[in-house]
């Protein structure tokens, strides 16, 4: 991964992966109990202590403003999209990855990586709407190219507000805790360690994700998870929208 998705990629991490001073200054130090988790959080910060010291700055500067600045449901979601993010860039070529980070954070990277972006939908586009845009005289595919992203917009649109009512219905810490509590104390007991394994590479900051694996799980063991059913169909239609997580 390069040092972009690096920095976005380890301030995620940074909170945990150090048991120094809570923020607040005077609170004792916390500690990671779990012993698979403080594995995870020491590779971690083995790969910070790696990175330069400019680097390693602006993971700080980032972690601090994420925790002072915003409260918990804009942090949940900056998270979420310096998750895409990174996973993104990390999935592209090299070459199409130097293109982005050889120009300087701002204004002129997010036009590269919008472009990149459109390059990427007008590739993605099905094999029968591709027929059809080269079919259609140049005048007016314009038109049809701006109907097809209408459309697209449409869909986000219904998939964001779909994620905005799970997240008001239960994605709430209280919840988070009961459904976590179930999944230690009820849903782990039942799974195979192929499964446990597969569970602990989502991250709990993914609640989408996660959950969905843990709806999955219970149904195939016969259990039920903590909630609302309702909640729950929302989670497993909301999850169809948004396809295979990547």
């Amino acid at each position: 991964m390069r040092p972009l998705a690096v920095l976005i990629g380890l301030t995620l991490l940074l909170v945990a992966a150090v048991p120094l001073a809570a923020r607040d200054g005077d609170a004792p130090p916390r500690y990671i109990t779990d012993p698979d988790r403080r594995a995870r959080l020491k590779a971690n910060l083995a790969l910070f202590r790696h990175l330069s010291p400019e680097v390693r700055d602006r993971v700080r500067e980032l972690d601090r403003a994420l925790h002072q600045d915003e409260d918990a449901a804009a942090r949940a979601r900056l998270w979420a999209v310096m998750e895409r993010y990174a996973s993104w860039l990390s999935r592209l070529p090299a070459e199409e990855r130097d293109k982005i980070e050889a120009v300087p954070a701002g204004p002129e990277r997010i036009a590269r990586v919008r472009d990149m972006l459109e390059r990427q939908w007008l590739n993605g586009l099905p094999y029968a709407y591709r027929q059809q845009l080269a079919g259609t005289p140049a005048d007016q595919q314009t038109a049809l190219l701006e109907k097809w992203r209408a459309e697209d917009r449409a869909r986000r649109r219904d998939r964001l507000e779909a994620l905005r009512r799970i997240e008001e219905g239960m994605f709430n810490q209280k919840f988070f805790d009961d459904l976590q509590k179930f999944v230690k104390d009820v849903l782990e007991p039942k799974l195979s360690d192929a499964e446990k394994k597969r569970l602990g590479k989502i991250p709990k900051t993914q609640r989408l994700n996660y959950c969905h694996q843990v709806y999955v799980f219970s149904q195939r063991h016969g259990l039920t998870p903590p909630g609302p059913a309702e909640v729950w169909q929302q989670v497993v239609r909301t999850r169809q929208m948004a396809g295979p997580p990547e």
